[in-house]
C-alpha cells in the first residue's frame, strides 16, 4: 500500500498456492522458510524504462518506509 500510494508498482512475485510443497499436499509446518519468504516478498519495479532519477526516487520511498 506503501509503495503504490508513492506511484510505485509491486508485485507480489509467488502466491502461497504456488509453493510446490502445497502442490505435492505437504505438511506447511515442515516448510515454514518458504511459507515465510512467499509472505514477505515483493518484486520491486525493474525494466528498460527505469533511469537513474526513477531508480533514486524508487530507493529513497524503500529507505523512508517507518
Amino acid at each position: 500500500k506503501y509503495m503504490l500510494k508513492n506511484k510505485i508498482e509491486c508485485k507480489i512475485p509467488l502466491k502461497n498456492f504456488e509453493l510446490l510443497h502445497n502442490y505435492l499436499l505437504k505438511d506447511k509446518k515442515k516448510y515454514s522458510n518458504s511459507e515465510l519468504i512467499c509472505n514477505t516478498t515483493i518484486s520491486l519495479p525493474m525494466h528498460l524504462g527505469l533511469n537513474s532519477q526513477k531508480i533514486k526516487y524508487i530507493c529513497k520511498k524503500i529507505k523512508s518506509y517507518k
